[in-house]
């Protein structure tokens, strides 16, 4: 039987093989190129969402935490001193306490979002807001004096003031969240699908790559006597 004469590439298949590797790798060259500026401009806006975060949370929040506790302590004080009779004053402490709770629950909402980014805690959070101003009500139309009125006005602007920083502290919290899940962690959309492409193409290649064995070594030559 004949032996089929095996046919070697041309030079010109030769030079046009090395000509579309040479482009594909350029091509894949610039795309790892954007992919690595989009993973660097994720992390810095990721470090900057966190830097507001956090200067939130320590310049904003825990002193509205800190100026909230004072003004229930005024109040407190003030309902011993504006001598109500029992039914008002019992009501008046009943609600303070339930204002106490919802920033008590106000409060470990928002770190707990802080720490999960679970949306069950951003509505604990609206509800605890809504329960605290709910509270206020029956204190500003308690039978009492006007200064004691004006102290239940700061306890609810402090409140207020509360409220509203948690619920910054919340949209950090969220738009980390959200940049993270677009991106696929610190990666944009295209830099995660970018930088996986070439290497699942190379592995396809070095699979469909012959592997050449090695070449056998002669044995030794005996010694001649």
């Amino acid at each position: 039987m004949r032996r089929r004469r095996r046919t070697r590439p041309s030079r010109v298949s030769l030079v046009c093989s090395a000509s579309n590797t040479a482009e594909e790798l350029h091509r894949r060259l610039e795309e790892a190129k954007g992919a690595i500026v989009a993973y660097r401009d994720a992390i810095g806006h990721m470090g900057d969402i966190r830097k507001r975060l956090l200067a939130a949370r320590d310049e904003a929040f825990l002193p509205a935490t800190a100026q909230f506790r004072d003004r229930v302590n005024e109040v407190e004080t003030a309902i011993w001193l504006e001598g109500m009779d029992t039914v008002a004053e019992n009501d008046a402490r009943a609600k303070l306490v339930e204002l106490g709770e919802a920033a008590a629950d106000l409060r470990v909402a928002v770190l707990r979002y802080l720490a999960t980014g679970e949306a069950n805690q951003r509505n604990a959070m609206q509800a605890a807001i809504a329960l605290g101003h709910t509270a206020l009500r029956p204190l500003l139309s308690a039978p009492a004096s006007p200064s004691f009125r004006d102290q239940v006005l700061a306890l609810q602007q402090a409140f207020t003031e509360l409220g509203a920083t948690a619920s910054q502290l919340a949209g950090f919290t969220t738009q980390m969240a959200a940049h993270q899940r677009d991106g696929d962690g610190p990666r944009t959309r295209g830099g995660g699908a970018a930088s996986r492409r070439p290497r699942r193409d190379l592995h396809r290649r070095c699979r469909r790559r012959p592997r050449r064995s090695p070449p056998r070594k002669a044995p030794p030559c005996a010694a001649t006597s």
